[in-house]
């Protein structure tokens, strides 16, 4: 079970109506409808300690709480996303960012973040195909220029090592059948 799973004023309203004390349970319960906000906004708040600190792991699983509370936020898939990439979870990033995307099509700076997923991932095509998406959109987003134009010099590069190894291939074997015909 995570620590997460029920809010603090929701757990100690439960605790309360085990205890018989329905007085103290409607005090929890009414902090806990109204106060739902606040403890997402703990959450993101340690995260952020914990991400100041180094602590990439507990900022993680804070972010992991918010999301789990907050599921149709977008956002915060996308920070958990964002987090988990730079943590080196690339898959979970990717998947994370995948969610936040799903909630929001046009959320553009979910969709960059996941097009450098894609690309640490070593999936320079989907990477592409991500930032184009992007630029169609918003042809004036710094980052995703940036990006498609290094993936693209990247494809343009191997190519030409490709073609250029090619061509020593086929001048090592003229050659050979050179020395062989003499």
């Amino acid at each position: 079970v995570q620590t997460c799973a029920l809010p603090i004023s929701l757990r100690s309203a439960l605790d309360h109506l085990r205890g018989q004390s329905v007085d103290d349970a409607s005090a929890w319960l009414r902090q806990s409808v109204g106060g739902a906000d606040h403890e997402l906004a703990g959450w993101l708040a340690e995260a952020r300690a914990f991400t100041e600190a180094g602590d990439s792991v507990r900022a993680l699983e804070r972010l992991r709480c918010a999301v789990a509370a907050r599921p149709g936020y977008p956002d915060l898939h996308a920070l958990l996303g964002a987090h988990e990439l730079r943590a080196g979870q690339i898959d979970d990033g990717i998947a994370s960012l995948s969610d936040a995307l799903c909630l929001n099509p046009d959320f553009h700076e979910a969709r960059y973040e996941l097009a450098l997923g894609l690309e640490a991932r070593g999936d320079r095509e989907a990477a592409l195909a991500e930032v184009t998406a992007i630029l169609l959109a918003s042809p004036g987003h710094l980052g995703a220029t940036a990006l498609r134009d290094r993936l693209t010099s990247r494809r343009r590069s191997s190519r030409s090592e490709e073609h250029t190894s090619e061509l020593q291939s086929q001048f090592r074997i003229s050659y050979a059948v050179f020395c062989l015909k003499k």
